[in-house]
């Protein structure tokens, strides 16, 4: 939960996204909500001056609770870590932080808020872990599938999840980041590694 700016980099990748959302709509009109902390709302704002939209932030949508770790530099907040513990869904790894359990039921009745009443599509500005929630909420998957299902989400990628003709849930797009790719933005693909 450090909150934190983006980079300049950051700031690059999302412009790219902003400039994609127009056409990712195509004329549809849409709410915008964003985590509350900075980098999120300064993503949110990029886009949705790209959209003629305003963000609503959301504390729900923020990355996972580090409780004594926030603000605390990778070494400091280290020392202060707990070791894994079973079930891994509810091991605590910092002190007044969430456990896997809680950071996915909360982005859960998130989800389940803003979508109960949706007449228009939402954009949502997160985090790469609280997407990772947002899909596996979609998915109907649960916080257990999380233990055997993964994917990444990277910084200004866009994923789309929608409903398809029979009301399906579906995956239209996952982490998709060709707006950075063709510039040099984007990680290189390691398939290296196993």
């Amino acid at each position: 939960w450090t909150d934190t700016p983006l980079t300049e980099r950051g700031r690059r990748q999302v412009e790219l996204l902003a400039a994609r959302m127009p056409g990712v709509l195509a004329g549809n009109p849409a709410r915008l909500y964003c985590s509350d902390l900075l980098r999120a709302a300064q993503t949110a704002a990029v886009i949705g001056r790209s959209l003629g939209l305003e963000p609503t932030p959301l504390p729900a949508l923020r990355e996972i609770n580090n409780g004594v770790a926030t603000g605390m530099a990778r070494e400091a907040a280290h020392a202060l870590r707990t070791p894994p513990s079973e079930p891994i869904l509810d091991w605590r790894p910092y002190p007044g932080g969430e456990t896997w359990r809680e950071f996915y039921t909360r982005v859960a009745a998130c989800m389940d808020a803003l979508t109960r009443d949706q007449e228009e599509p939402l954009i949502l500005v997160s985090h790469g872990g609280t997407i990772i929630q947002q899909v596996a909420w979609w998915l109907l998957l649960g916080p257990e599938a999380l233990r055997r299902v993964w994917f990444d989400a990277h910084p200004a990628s866009l994923t789309v999840l929608r409903l398809n003709r029979w009301q399906d849930r579906t995956i239209e797009r996952l982490n998709d980041v060709a707006h950075l790719y063709a510039v040099g933005l984007a990680e290189a693909v390691r398939l290296d590694q196993g």
